[in-house]
């Protein structure tokens, strides 16, 4: 193997960056709706280059589940692209990583996984990011509550909720019916039709995808491409290294897009959404490694 594979998962943290910056100027001047109409649509035209390495060997229960997999998948990209159009990036980004937290809870509670005194130091330090976050200098406790009232800060909570749990189905398909390429082609072809469903019942159907290009041009397309390679490069270094060590440092993604599309989109409050970030990737880690 020339490349090893943590440099796929770097890969992946940084093609994940540059999909997060252009997507967010991209849904500034398109609804997140049919920008992701869009954009889906493309990482499922781009997962056609994976057919040379799929099976084709799919049951009923693998295509009922991983089309199920999909519904949420889309809720939960529809909600954060959402909180991405109209909160700042380095405030919603690093909300993501609040995904491990609840992760080992559902885990726990599901799939009766024990937690160890480093996975519940991990989520409380996930809570401590978020606190800091979410919180000015003046009035901490106030301004964590108002913070919070804020539906896209719910929503970006709601997404990371939402993506834990297709997580536990992720695991559970890749362990017992398909493979990860097959599985990731699947994937996004039934998210792309789940936003053409969408966009059908409350817009213009795929009416939508001719204005989002015609406003966002290439900054929708590259989107895509980056989006789908930042999932291949994640599925490749998964293929030769435990979950628990690629994981990490794909979330490094998080701290790149908090400080360059902070600084890139002039938002306040920078340095401290950084630290934030990082010490709720340090909780992340101390969740999926130990």
């Amino acid at each position: 193997m020339i490349v090893p594979w943590w440099g796929f998962a770097l890969g992946a943290a940084v093609f994940a960056t540059l999909f997060s910056i252009l997507e967010k100027k991209g849904v500034k001047k398109e609804h997140a709706m049919e920008y992701e109409l869009t954009r889906t649509s493309f990482v499922a035209l781009f997962s056609l280059f994976l057919i040379p390495w799929l099976s084709f060997s799919y049951g009923w229960k693998s295509i009922l589940i991983t089309y199920f997999v999909s519904f949420l998948a889309a809720i939960g990209i529809l909600f954060r692209t959402k909180s991405i159009r109209h909160a700042e990036i380095s405030e919603i980004t690093p909300l993501l990583n609040l995904t491990p937290g609840f992760l080992a809870i559902l885990a726990f509670f599901f799939l009766g996984e024990i937690l160890n005194k480093f996975q519940i130091l991990g989520i409380v330090l996930l809570i401590v990011g978020a606190y800091v976050l979410e919180t000015d200098h003046n009035s901490l406790w106030k301004s964590f509550l108002k913070h919070l009232r804020s539906k896209y800060v719910d929503y970006v909570i709601f997404a990371s909720f939402i993506f834990s749990v297709t997580a536990l189905f992720n695991k559970f398909v890749l362990d017992y019916y398909l493979k990860a390429f097959d599985y990731m082609f699947l994937v996004w072809i039934f998210t792309s039709i789940n936003f053409i469903i969408f966009s059908t019942i409350k817009y213009n159907g795929i009416k939508g995808m001719k204005h989002c290009l015609k406003i966002s041009r290439w900054n929708v397309v590259l989107a895509g491409l980056f989006s789908f390679f930042s999932n291949l490069f994640t599925l490749i270094a998964m293929s030769f290294a435990y979950v628990a060590l690629v994981v990490p440092i794909e979330r490094l993604s998080g701290l790149f897009t908090t400080v360059i599309g902070g600084e890139m989109f002039h938002e306040h409050g920078v340095v401290k959404k950084s630290i934030a970030c990082l010490v709720m990737i340090g909780g992340a880690c101390l969740i999926i490694l130990l």
